[in-house]
């Protein structure tokens, strides 16, 4: 591995095991009982092991697995570097147990402009794909284009795709709870940023018809003139019935009601005014846009959040390990959206009908059935829609 500067001079000679940045000291294991405190309390000798390139600056690493089943290369965005590296071994360490593969994380601050400080474009023979983390909008949305364009590997940028695979695949069953049918109820999405966009592009494919988005200036519709290109995107094909004004308008009548925004967005009072057998996924985190005790009293029957310590814990990572080995398996050259919607049902059909409730309508983080499941269906996917190479 080797370290570059934004510029491409070399800054660095590889990291030896052990060796922190100076006045780094010893890197602290997250406490608590998350996902991510969790997986890095299981990385105390392997961690030793990896030759850590990640320093102060903004840069660009590469780090190279000793023995790789697999390679991917993980950009990450504007996050700071160490942050970035307890993310990354968090999310190594979902890899390499639950789907058996191992990623490169190339840390970097990626930007469209100027050329010379875009992130580097690995050749395909190098990597198996490319999994983009927190990048921001618009800029996700011009940085994965541009490599899908230029690479013939799949490019997945986790914070979109990820979580909306995931989300698709809790909102099957929620509405296998309540009876309703994805083609019939009005969604509310608040929030359309990177990962709002894509839940509204999946729920799109896998059948809805009937979605209206709301950011913070109100509903988003036809001729809205949004200063962002994808708002405006959202509002010619969202909102058929062009309502207009805020939150509170969009929600009268809905079904369902997703939050990818802020913190105590949606109120009680707000809930009673959705349609019978209210569906809520309130995913802020660590705040959601409303508590679940709060959501119950005003009428919801199924509700889901990106936390841990509530049921129903919309998490991505049930979707990564899975859809990265599905895809690397048959040297898939796209992650297209028929891959997606068979990781999404792939996800939702592991709850039984005898097993699925109000409080289960999602396989918990670590449920080990999850990847294996998901991977099969994506290999299966990419062979029916020709993007596999074997």
């Amino acid at each position: 591995g080797f370290q570059q500067s934004s510029s491409g001079n070399a800054r660095d000679t590889p990291r030896q095991s052990g060796h922190r940045e100076q006045g780094g000291g010893q890197e602290p294991r997250p406490a608590g009982n998350s996902l991510h405190a969790r997986c890095c309390r299981t990385l105390p000798q392997r961690s030793k092991r990896i030759p850590t390139t990640c320093t102060s600056t903004p840069s660009r690493a590469i780090w190279w697995p000793s023995s790789p089943m697999a390679r991917l290369c993980w950009g990450w965005g504007t996050s700071a570097p160490r942050p970035v590296c307890r993310s990354w071994r968090a999310r190594l360490c979902c890899s390499r147990s639950s789907a058996a593969w191992t990623p490169s994380p190339s840390a970097s601050t990626p930007t469209m402009q100027p050329a010379s400080s875009r992130p580097a474009r690995p050749s395909p023979p190098t990597f198996g794909g490319i999994n983009l983390e927190d990048i921001k909008s618009p800029e996700c949305f011009e940085i994965e284009e541009t490599l899908e364009r230029e690479l013939d590997i799949p490019v997945f940028h986790d914070d979109q795709h990820g979580t909306a695979i995931v989300v698709t695949a809790a909102l099957i069953n929620a509405l296998r709870v309540v009876g309703k049918k994805m083609e019939d109820v009005h969604i509310v999405l608040n929030g359309p940023g990177a990962a709002g966009t894509a839940i509204i592009k999946m729920l799109m494919t896998a059948g809805a018809k009937d979605i209206i988005a709301v950011d913070q200036f109100g509903t988003l519709y036809k001729g809205c003139n949004s200063a962002e290109a994808h708002k405006n995107w959202l509002g010619e094909v969202t909102n058929p019935r062009r309502i207009k004004g805020g939150l509170k308008e969009a929600l009268e009548g809905a079904d369902v009601f997703i939050g990818v925004s802020k913190p105590g967005i949606l109120t009680t009072e707000l809930c009673r005014t959705m349609n019978k057998d209210a569906i809520v996924f309130a995913m802020a985190n660590p705040t959601p846009e409303i508590m679940p005790d709060e959501a119950k009293a005003g009428g919801v029957r199924v509700m889901a959040t990106g936390r841990s310590d509530f049921p129903n814990q919309v998490n991505n990572v049930l979707c990564f390990p899975g859809l990265f080995k599905g895809a690397l398996s048959v040297r898939a050259r796209d992650i297209n959206d028929k891959m997606k919607l068979a990781a999404a049902y792939a996800i939702a059909d592991l709850i039984t009908d005898d097993d699925r409730s109000e409080e289960n309508i999602i396989p918990g983080a670590f449920d080990p059935r999850v990847a294996e499941a998901v991977a099969n269906a994506v290999a299966e996917a990419a062979r029916e829609s020709g993007v596999a190479r074997c």
